[in-house]
């Protein structure tokens, strides 16, 4: 895998470009956050600190890294009008201080620090794996929400908006129309005045 833009490839283990995997999170989180599937490659790379939040949570960070990186580590590389941050200030940027901040609390050397930001790309490398396998899928349904979404099992007037394949009626089946003959409604006779009867 290639890097994206100026970011120098980092290569695991396993190969893979851990620096890719963390820019391709971050821009999934901010089309989550947006909620659109499509947007041009300069605004998917601009998230919020909700989208930080996000991106770090996916990575398995703690309250405490969350924390760190909305109180003295994001303010730091963010945009002062528009509250934004690029994809490539947080993987190379806020990442490496929030792992200094976190390991400056329990140690001196920056040992712990590199340690802790290894981690970080690493669990974000298997959240963005995982994101990726999980969109292909269909949504599991659980027993509970099938059988209340089971139409045939339906009594009185909800039964009556469904047919009976389970598709919905749309209007006709929410609404009771007079046919408005001007007879009344349980008259059996309907049609038949100035008839002789036989």
């Amino acid at each position: 895998m290639a890097a994206r833009g100026d970011i120098e490839p980092e290569i695991d283990s396993d190969g893979d470009d851990v620096n890719d995997h963390c820019v391709k999170l971050f821009e999934k989180m901010v089309l989550k956050e947006k909620a659109k599937p499509d947007l041009p490659k300069k605004e998917k790379q601009l998230g919020k600190g909700t989208t930080m939040k996000k991106v770090l949570e996916a990575g398995k960070g703690t309250k405490d890294t969350v924390r760190i990186c909305e109180a003295s580590v994001a303010p730091k590389y963010q945009d002062k009008k528009t509250k934004t941050i690029t994809a490539q200030d947080f993987v190379l940027k806020v990442l490496p201080e929030i792992a200094m901040q976190e390991a400056k609390c329990k140690s001196v050397s920056d040992e712990p620090a590199k340690k802790r930001l290894k981690d970080m790309k690493k669990n974000m490398k298997g959240a963005h794996k995982k994101l990726v396998e999980d969109s292909g899928k269909p949504a599991k349904v659980d027993a509970t929400t099938k059988r209340l979404t089971d139409a045939s099992g339906y009594t009185g007037a909800h039964k009556e908006r469904f047919d009976k394949d389970g598709k919905g009626k749309g209007l006709d089946g929410r609404v009771d129309k007079d046919d408005n003959t001007g007879y009344v409604g349980n008259y059996k006779g309907k049609d038949t005045y100035g008839s002789a009867k036989k």
